[in-house]
């Protein structure tokens, strides 16, 4: 197996784990805003990084267990957030 296929497969395994959040992006004349809705997650669980081209966006919800836990099938809107744009 080569070295880029398995970094591929790593990648997209790590994708799976993650769900892309809503954002909104505006330009402005000397600057771009982004808005990303991560419905929570507080701020201390937000890391910004810079790849090159791309910023990546990773917000990390909050994990806690209720005494009366039951499986409800929430595995899906458990999962943190990634955002990756081209700049």
């Amino acid at each position: 197996m080569s070295t880029s296929s398995r970094h591929r497969r790593a990648y997209e395994a790590s994708n799976a784990t993650f769900r892309q959040p809503s954002y909104d992006c505006r330009e402005l004349p000397d600057a771009v805003t982004i808005v990303v809705y991560v419905p929570g997650v507080g701020a201390s669980g937000v890391e910004i990084e810079a790849y090159g081209p791309d910023l990546v966006i990773t917000a990390h919800k909050t994990r806690f267990v209720r005494v009366n836990w039951q499986g409800l099938n929430l595995e899906g809107s458990q999962r943190d957030y990634r955002l990756r744009l081209r700049l």
